[in-house]
């Protein structure tokens, strides 16, 4: 499930930056409007919101099990650490 809808900016494993020392992300970067609702992939709790170093404010989502997704370059984010999400709920903005 995705979190949002739109086009695939950056794909599952793509180096962050293209130097030697780039990491591969475990994840995909979408290309969204403002404004949009970026939801939940799957029920879990809130374990940070605020900015994060990378992705400027961020959501992130424990899910249990060390799963975990960060949902970054948000513009508001919507819950609060410790707060349990249920899927598809917002998350932020």
């Amino acid at each position: 499930m995705v979190p949002v809808l739109g086009e695939v900016a950056v794909p599952f494993d793509l180096p962050a930056r293209r130097s030697p020392s780039a990491a591969f992300r475990h994840g995909i970067g979408l290309r969204v409007g403002g404004g949009e609702t970026i939801v939940s992939t799957a029920p879990g709790r809130v374990a940070f919101a605020g900015p994060l170093a990378g992705v400027g404010s961020g959501v992130v989502g424990d899910h249990g099990r060390r799963v975990y997704s960060v949902y970054g370059r948000v513009g508001v984010p919507l819950g609060a650490p410790g707060e349990e999400v249920p899927s598809r709920a917002p998350v932020a903005r």
